[in-house]
């Protein structure tokens, strides 16, 4: 199977701005069932259009970035309900 490559990257080191980079690949991968990856790149079929397969990218990324923050808002929560100890 033919396949392209988006990749979606930090496009500076305080992430505040992103760029999309696509890079088609020559040669064959057999048997490969690709999907998108978290930290930012997707394997695609050729048969995907770019539209598609950079927003299936984003979705993934988007998705796994509000889960961390998820985790972060409840652990600020219980981190700012952390109380001293009496018995110490």
């Amino acid at each position: 199977m033919k396949y392209s490559t988006v990749y979606i990257r930090p496009a500076s080191r305080s992430r505040d701005k992103w760029k999309t980079t696509f890079k088609e690949v020559d040669h064959d991968r057999v048997e490969f069932y690709g999907r998108p990856s978290p930290t930012g790149f997707y394997h695609y079929p050729k048969r995907v259009p770019k539209q598609e397969a950079f927003e299936a990218l984003r979705n993934c990324m988007v998705e796994k970035h509000e889960t961390a923050i998820a985790k972060l808002t409840k652990s600020l929560k219980k981190l700012n309900a952390l109380k001293v100890p009496t018995d110490q």
